[in-house]
């Protein structure tokens, strides 16, 4: 298998700074096709999420080049998963030890959402700490990451509908989140991609004012054969979120699973 992707990210409407952060890491490690995205959102009400998020990006992103090379050349097979999540708990808990830190000299709140994947061959690992998500687009599309949020709680539980949740003024409330919760809980999920799957990763503020069936509409990966076609679809998604009010910053990315 190989892999195609495609980002876009928008400040908003009414924000000074655009507090998100991305990567998107494509290539070949030893005989692997591999696919990583990394995408953090430093939180809106928070003073200083971009450090947050960008810190956080940046960590994974020497983390994959300095670590997963000798994972995959060293582990067992059925093992290498296993290692990256062990280190990605350390790498993690590392972060939120030097945002923790950073706050306090500084005197100030920093704090990040992080919705992590890598993706070797067809076998892939999620990290997710916050309310930022990755969805599996296929026949159709499902949410892979649950929200460590009040809101997600509350529907959960049936105290809330998804459409009350839309206004509800509690919706920015995390349980957790990186550089602000000092036992952090981080989530993580295993599973494989079939060739012609996407992978979607975003922001809360992208997927606010669309609807999980809008987002397969626009993103069904029969429909998204180039990177060019993939970065269109994302910047026309952000565009109808900012047309229905969306405030927040907006950002999104999105990995193909094709033929070799």
């Amino acid at each position: 298998m190989r892999f195609l992707a495609g980002a876009a990210t928008h400040i908003g409407t009414t924000k000074n700074t655009n507090q998100d952060s991305l990567t998107i890491k494509l290539g070949r490690c030893g005989n692997k096709n591999i696919a990583m995205a990394v995408l953090c959102d430093g939180m809106g009400g928070l003073q200083r999420g971009e450090v947050a998020s960008g810190l956080t990006v940046r960590k994974f992103s020497e983390w994959l080049e300095g670590y997963l090379p000798a994972i995959i050349k060293e582990e067992k097979e059925g093992m290498v998963f296993d290692k990256i999540q062990s280190q990605w708990n350390m790498l993690l808990e590392e972060i939120n030890h030097k945002l923790n830190n950073y706050g306090k000299e500084n005197r100030v709140n920093v704090g990040t959402t992080i919705t992590a994947i890598l993706i070797i061959d067809d076998e892939y690992v999620i990290a997710n700490v916050g309310d930022s998500r990755t969805y599996l687009l296929g026949e159709n599309i499902s949410q892979i990451t649950e929200d460590q949020s009040l809101i997600a709680r509350e529907i959960k539980c049936g105290r809330l509908t998804e459409e009350q949740a839309k206004t509800d003024p509690r919706r920015n409330v995390l349980f957790q989140c990186i550089g602000a919760t000092p036992n952090l809980e981080i989530e993580y999920y295993r599973g494989k991609v079939c060739e012609g799957d996407g992978v979607l990763l975003c922001s809360d503020g992208f997927r606010h004012m669309v609807s999980s069936d809008e987002l397969f509409v626009w993103m069904n990966p029969k429909h998204t054969d180039s990177e060019e076609i993939i970065e269109n679809k994302l910047s026309q998604l952000i565009r109808i979120n900012m047309d229905r009010g969306e405030t927040d910053n907006i950002t999104a990315a999105y990995i193909k699973v094709s033929q070799e």
